[in-house]
């Protein structure tokens, strides 16, 4: 009587856009023997292509190279042909995070003492970072999210200027793409 085949593809994988590759590390055992190719199987189900097909820790590259978006999946499969066990494969996903961005608010000019609008920040990212490069506004000096309503200050006899520079982010599956 034969053991069962039983193979892991990995834990699916979270990659921010402009990655080319990800690093495999498949599992196989039962009736199939690592160090026997023959008997398991890497396939690119999204295209792509295997540093070395032979090795369950290879490198898979995708098909667009740094300009793939979406979803990949990648197949580890038993051969059927090879172990005599019924088929068994695992699928890992790959998803690749957009690249995210924010939208430019609106400027605002105020008079010293006079109420600052509130700024929410629109986009394609799912949080914001910011940060202020003159306090003396009354705006401190960082923050995350939007940036809420505040009282302008200016104790100089001339205007001045503040730059707020946004850094948006995407989060997913524990990986923050900047």
């Amino acid at each position: 009587v034969a053991n069962t085949a039983t193979v892991y593809a990995g834990p699916d994988q979270f990659v921010c856009f402009g990655t080319s590759s990800v690093q495999l590390a498949g599992q196989v055992g039962g009736a199939i023997r690592p160090n026997q190719h023959n008997e398991w199987d890497w396939i690119a189900l999204s295209g792509g292509s295997f540093q070395n097909g032979n090795s369950l820790t290879t490198l898979y590259n995708f098909p667009n190279g740094g300009n793939t978006s979406g979803q990949l999946t990648v197949r580890l499969q038993s051969n059927v042909d090879e172990v005599g066990c019924p088929y068994t494969y695992d699928d890992m996903v790959i998803t690749i995070i957009p690249t995210p961005a924010v939208n430019d608010p609106t400027d605002q000019i105020v008079c010293n003492g006079a109420s600052v609008s509130s700024v929410i920040f629109t986009g394609t990212a799912t949080s914001y970072t910011w940060t202020n490069n003159n306090t003396a506004i009354g705006l401190g000096s960082n923050g995350s999210g939007n940036i809420p309503s505040f009282t302008s200050t200016n104790n100089t006899n001339n205007p001045i200027t503040a730059t707020i520079t946004v850094t948006p982010a995407n989060s997913q599956g524990g990986t923050n793409c900047l």
